[in-house]
């Protein structure tokens, strides 16, 4: 597998530092290759495509911020993408107005999104995403697999939110972040009394993206 993957220097800052080992040495892994770079800057000349591209990126309200959440920066994650490829991207959105900003404009892109977790998980891919249990049984049948990642399918099911259709119903029409109009970023423009996220209502059923 073949991954991106930002704002991995604190996992170095932390080894050297503290002699701690974090991640469980993702950076010491032969596979693994260190790049200090702009990510847009990198996604506009890499030829190289990815299986997933993931992203664990500051504060949308903070000053530049928004040309990680642009719908510009979005399209550079979908061409360096592989066949089957998915990225995964953080809502960093505190309040509802700026986290369905973040949604409306990663779906624009990734119309196929699936949301994850605790709902700061959006998960975006080419085609409509599935998940195969017999492949993924298989995997875990890995020793080294288990030791990274331990989910059995009942854990993956619980951390299921919803599809696409249930995020569009939710999300709405309205505005999306773009490289000339950073909304999220002018926070003070933003509505004084924004209501916290509230996802109780947005619930779709994994049997719709699992595969026997």
């Amino acid at each position: 597998m073949c991954a991106l993957i930002y704002q991995v220097m604190w996992l170095r800052m932390l080894a050297l530092v503290f002699g701690v080992t974090v991640n469980f040495g993702l950076l010491d892994r032969p596979n693994v290759t260190l790049r200090v770079d702009d990510g847009r800057n990198f996604l506009l000349t890499t030829r190289q495509r990815y299986d997933v591209i993931t992203a664990d990126i500051i504060l949308p309200r903070h000053a530049g911020a928004g040309a990680l959440y642009a719908r510009e920066y979005f399209e550079l994650v979908r061409g360096a993408l592989a066949e089957g490829g998915l990225a995964l991207q953080l809502n960093g959105g505190e309040t509802e107005t700026p986290y369905k900003l973040i949604m409306r404009t990663f779906m624009s892109v990734f119309p196929h999104t699936t949301l994850w977790g605790d709902g700061s998980l959006m998960l975006g891919s080419l085609e409509p995403f599935t998940l195969s249990a017999g492949a993924y049984e298989s995997r875990r049948s890995n020793h080294g697999f288990r030791e990274l990642f331990d989910w059995d399918l009942d854990v993956l099911r619980r951390s299921y939110l919803a599809g696409p259709e249930q995020l569009r119903q939710w999300v709405g029409s309205g505005p999306i972040l773009t490289d000339d109009k950073p909304l999220i970023e002018y926070f003070l423009a933003l509505p004084t009394d924004d209501p916290p996220v509230d996802l109780r209502g947005v619930r779709g059923s994994f049997e719709d993206v699992l595969r026997r």
